[in-house]
């Protein structure tokens, strides 16, 4: 008798624990029901598509925040996409989301103004860092960016390739030469695709190409690894991307955050062999308007870029030296 008593009290508290947990989850989708923010991230297969909205979602479904990936031509497009909303936010390159901020763009005349100044919410912190890598083939005579300007001949622009219209390469390139006017006479930039820019820096069209990508990133790996079939030597090197300090005071967002910074990307070779760059945060922002009605969820995905920081740090191979809060 005490064996079936025991049974039918075992048998109460499982169908009271499971009615339990159920009537929780009814109550909470009666008073917070899931919401969905939609991230533009950029190219599929790449950080912002893969590592970082997922480990941002890991923290935000558990408070009913579900979050949707979609994939775009880069960080210029994620943005315009939030600007007209068709997408409530997205992650990207910083300086490319301020780029659209603007209402005079320059990276191609023939664009209108997208006009989306006032329209983003910037969200929690910077969650890795895009670095310049500025590629030349490994027999050019310059290895600084100063001097590629100090190459120019009399009459003749050198020539960088920034990526296609629109890429974060050629929003950072303006940039610099925006910040540094003067350069202009010495220094063209042209708009080929990535493989349109390693095909032409191969055969001598273009003398360096700018690319803004992340620490582990395919494209950096595979140009460190390319060498000559014949000797074994490196086909390609980074070149040094040394501004001034004055350069850097005076770029900042439309959030009034530094828009670039300085930053060393480890090159192979001897202790201090490590190479000068300028450096961008990913960032996630939100529509204005999305964040003026849905605030508790964009709180939501505001937390998540803090606690995801560490585990997106460990993925994507970030230096211990950079930090979100202190470069």
């Amino acid at each position: 008798m005490k064996k079936v008593f025991t049974a039918i009290v075992a048998a109460m508290l499982v169908s009271s624990a499971s009615y339990a947990g159920d009537l929780s989850s009814m109550m909470r989708a009666q008073a917070q029901p899931d919401i969905t923010i939609s991230l533009g991230c950029g190219t599929a297969g790449k950080a912002n598509c893969g590592t970082v909205v997922q480990r941002l979602s890991a923290e935000t479904t558990t408070s009913g925040v579900n979050l949707e990936a979609f994939t775009s031509k880069g960080s210029v497009e994620s943005a315009v996409g939030v600007c007209i909303e068709a997408i409530n936010g997205a992650v990207g390159q910083r300086d490319a989301f301020d780029y659209v901020t603007k209402t005079s763009p320059t990276l191609d005349r023939s664009l209108p103004p997208f006009g989306c100044a006032n329209k983003f919410h910037l969200v929690g912190s910077p969650v890795y860092p895009y670095y310049g890598y500025l590629v030349a083939r490994s027999d050019a005579s310059f290895s600084s960016i100063q001097g590629i300007v100090r190459s120019a001949k009399p009459g003749k622009f050198m020539e960088i390739s920034g990526g296609e219209i629109g890429s974060g390469g050629q929003v950072t390139i303006n940039n610099i030469l925006n910040g540094n006017p003067e350069w202009k006479t010495s220094i063209h930039i042209v708009s080929l695709d990535k493989n349109e820019s390693m095909r032409a820096l191969d055969s001598g069209k273009i003398d360096a190409f700018l690319i803004m990508d992340g620490p582990q990133s395919e494209t950096i790996k595979a140009i460190r690894e390319a060498k000559d079939k014949d000797s074994g030597k490196e086909l390609y090197k980074f070149v040094e991307i040394d501004l001034s300090n004055s350069f850097y005071r005076k770029s900042v967002d439309w959030s009034g955050q530094p828009l670039y910074y300085e930053q060393k990307i480890p090159v192979a070779g001897l202790l201090n062999s490590d190479k000068t760059t300028i450096a961008t945060d990913a960032v996630v922002i939100v529509g204005q308007k999305f964040y003026s009605s849905n605030k508790t969820p964009v709180t939501t995905l505001e937390l998540a870029t803090d606690k995801a920081q560490s585990p997106i740090r460990a993925d994507l191979s970030v230096p211990m030296s950079w930090s979100s809060t202190n470069r």
